[in-house]
This record gives C-alpha cells, sequence and structure tokens, in this order.
C-alpha cells in the first residue's frame, strides 16, 4: 500500500506541476484554483482499473472540483489512446 500511496502522489505531483508551469502558479492553493479551471484529471494506468480507484476517490475529495478520467488497461491498449488524446489536443 506504501507503494501504491507513493506513485499516487508522485502522478499527482507531476500533474500539479504541469499545471504550475502553464498558471505560474506559486502555492498549492494557486495550483488548485488553475487545476480547477480545466475541471479534470486524466489519469492511465496499467493494470485493472481497481488498483486506482482508491485513489481516485481521495484525490476527488481532497480536490473537489477536480473530476479524475480513469483509463486502466494493458499498455497494447492504451498507447493508442493516448497517443489520439495528444494529436487532438496539437
Amino acid at each position: 500500500m506504501r507503494l501504491f500511496k507513493f506513485l499516487a502522489l508522485s502522478v499527482l505531483a507531476i500533474t500539479l506541476a504541469g499545471v504550475a508551469a502553464q498558471a505560474n502558479a506559486q502555492s498549492i492553493d494557486e495550483l488548485y484554483q488553475a487545476a480547477k479551471k480545466e475541471g479534470a484529471l486524466s489519469l492511465n494506468g496499467g493494470g485493472p482499473a481497481g488498483l486506482y480507484e482508491p485513489w481516485v476517490r481521495e484525490f476527488e475529495q481532497r480536490f473537489p472540483g477536480i473530476k479524475v478520467k480513469l483509463t486502466a488497461d494493458f499498455s497494447n491498449i492504451l498507447a493508442p489512446i493516448m497517443i489520439a488524446r495528444l494529436r487532438k489536443e496539437n
């Protein structure tokens, strides 16, 4: 369970760091407000969704207004989905 929490917090840190770079936010409150404007966090995880659902619930409770969009599957399934999203965003 410690490894899971570490991974979840790592994903959060990386995500919020990306938001900070875009929003030039200085505090966690500013980061949160900037992230709320987007309204969603996409989480792509290898393996069954059940591995990530506790983290998703905890994140959404801690950061209301930010919905986690979870996609969990094998990498050969996730890779084309992520590539399509990136192409759509750019």
